[in-house]
């Protein structure tokens, strides 16, 4: 997926999002980490949940220099805009 389309795309999990904004930017962990003023590891154990808490997961994605808006709730999934050209 090109960070073009990433911004129509509802979101549905926020590991697989994380993921590849993570790809796309090229950011590493251990950089996301230093950003945030975090452990490395414990930015690895949040890319590593299924589903994190939405501060945690727009704290990374802003990290990863993207902007997240909550646009709705449906069948108990959030679902997500992501923003690439913040």
């Amino acid at each position: 997926m090109k960070r073009s389309e990433m911004k129509e795309e509802v979101i549905l999990r926020s590991k697989e999002i994380m993921r590849k904004a993570k790809e796309e930017s090229g950011t590493t962990q251990k950089a996301l980490a230093e950003k945030l003023g975090m452990l490395q590891t414990s930015v690895s154990g949040g890319f590593a949940r299924e589903h994190i808490s939405l501060e945690l997961f727009c704290k990374y994605m802003d990290g990863m220099g993207y902007a997240v808006a909550v646009v709705g709730k449906q069948d108990g999934d959030v679902r997500w805009i992501v923003d690439p050209d913040r």
